[in-house]
């Protein structure tokens, strides 16, 4: 029997007929190309986000001061305003924009609710925030951490200490509030924030928490080789990725935090990649940041850092020279990259660095070592050279991805999902036909594939139907399965 597998996108979970569309778009697109071990970061057993940047809040404007239990779980907030956070105005970066702000009023109070089925299970607490230019937070009633501003609690109209938020920082401040586990309740809980500008005719203000937990935790290897990993340090599960295509990241502190995996084994090829969203970099005197290490410099290991200068290194251990690095500033703090270090010792020891999508630098390992990774370790070298920052979608193959693979990686993990509607096969006339939701007046670059590799071109042009778009295929004889794709231009 004919197994049909359409896939909406670039490419997306795999399809029996009948079944609806999954949203893991990058992960299919990683496994079709064969990683040797590839760890996604999407199990948050006992660690992750309690609560996520960007959810939804209830706030009241600091014309005047709020009620005194403003900040109390069971405080009535049904007549406040209403948004997501990051809140404020001025940056361009505020889901909720305070547009009557500059000139009105100096502070904002905000509350946003979350639920938790067992606080047992969370062993330390970290308010991740990013502010301008005071706060003071409250979990369930209780103040927990404060920056830049006096008064218990500050009133209304009192101004930060001084416009010092860090808004303008690469990343968000992180407090360790785990002495305050105790707050914590089953059930519903609130975290409240008020916000302080320095003054009332502040060109800016920005406020948008998260409450994370790290605890040490597997990191599953998605490849099916078993080549599990595991947290050293407090490693943060569940923070937000670059795309909800890629599920979601690790935050690493800098200072204790990375991944351990095995040894993986020897083949004349490798590829490393990863996304990466640094919030700081080691300086000089150190020489680098590790995205990936293994645990010695032994022949042929390869490793990739970032260093000082927000350059790329790819270091192939076994005979000079034995770096290639792309130009300074190749990257930016506080913004995801893809990035890809392909070396091949059978053409002489090629080596190639890619960042979101594009060739930036191009050598060669001239001692030709052959591949090795032994034990490593995702965000560190030896215990050293820390990650600061997230990371995500870390994969290892026994080869040397083409640029065609490369581009193919990045734009999956940037487009957008179209749901399937309905797929159905006609087993006497073989013709298959596939919906997904759409709207008039698009385009569509209807393909299909035996393999997820190959793919064949069925129409550059094809015209949506309105609300749904349908497009009929005749299947070849002799096909047992078929994947179909629809790219909107």
């Amino acid at each position: 029997m004919l197994r049909i597998v359409p896939t909406i996108g670039v490419v997306t979970t795999l399809l029996t007929l009948g079944s609806s569309a999954g949203t893991r778009i990058y992960r299919d697109a990683i496994l079709a190309d064969q990683p040797l071990a590839y760890w996604e970061f999407d199990a948050v057993a006992g660690g992750g986000s309690l609560l996520p940047a960007g959810s939804n809040c209830t706030y009241f404007k600091g014309r005047s001061e709020p009620p005194a239990d403003w900040t109390d779980p069971l405080f009535n907030d049904s007549t406040w305003l209403s948004g997501p956070t990051g809140i404020g105005y001025g940056d361009n970066d505020d889901a909720t924009e305070l547009l009557d702000m500059q000139g009105n009023y100096a502070s904002v109070f905000v509350r946003i609710p979350f639920h938790l089925d067992d606080p047992a299970v969370v062993e330390n607490l970290f308010l991740s925030i990013r502010y301008d230019d005071a706060f003071v937070a409250y979990l369930n009633g209780h103040e927990v951490d404060r920056s830049n501003i006096l008064g218990t609690p500050p009133a209304h109209n009192i101004g930060a200490n001084e416009a010092n938020g860090n808004v303008d920082a690469p990343g968000p401040d992180l407090f360790n509030i785990t002495e305050h586990l105790g707050r914590l309740v089953s059930g519903r809980n609130v975290l409240a924030v008020q916000v302080h500008n320095h003054t009332s005719n502040s060109s800016d203000l920005s406020m948008n928490p998260a409450l994370l937990t790290f605890q040490d935790t597997p990191a599953l290897d998605s490849s099916g080789n078993g080549y599990d990993g595991n947290s050293a340090g407090l490693v943060g599960y569940g923070v937000a990725s670059f795309h909800e295509n890629l599920g979601t990241a690790i935050q690493l502190n800098g200072s204790n935090a990375y991944i351990e995996v095995p040894a993986l084994g020897t083949f004349p090829q490798s590829t490393i990649e990863a996304w990466v969203n640094m919030d700081a970099v080691e300086p000089p005197p150190g020489c680098c940041t590790s995205v990936f290490s293994t645990g010695t410099f032994g022949g042929g290991n390869h490793h990739l850092n970032i260093r000082w200068t927000l350059d790329i290194e790819q270091s192939i251990a076994g005979g000079g020279p034995n770096t290639v690095i792309t130009p300074q500033n190749t990257i930016q703090l506080g913004t995801w990259h893809h990035i890809v270090s392909t070396y091949d010792s059978t053409t002489g020891g090629t080596a190639i660095i890619y960042v979101d999508g594009f060739q930036v630098a191009f050598g060669g390992h001239f001692a030709t070592p052959v591949p090795s990774f032994t034990a490593a370790q995702i965000g560190a070298w030896g215990g050293t050279r820390l990650f600061n920052g997230r990371i995500d979608e870390v994969a290892i193959y026994d080869s040397a991805l083409s640029p065609d693979q490369i581009v193919a990686h990045y734009q999956a993990a940037t487009i957008e999902e179209l749901v399937v509607t309905d797929v159905g096969f006609d087993p006497a006339s073989r013709l298959l036909s596939f919906s997904w939701l759409s709207e008039s007046d698009e385009y569509y670059l209807v393909e299909y594939s035996r393999d997820l590799t190959n793919w064949i071109e069925l129409d550059t042009g094809f015209f949506s139907g309105g609300a749904t778009t349908t497009y009929p295929f005749v299947v070849p004889a002799g096909f047992e399965q078929v994947f179909m794709r629809a790219t909107r231009y």
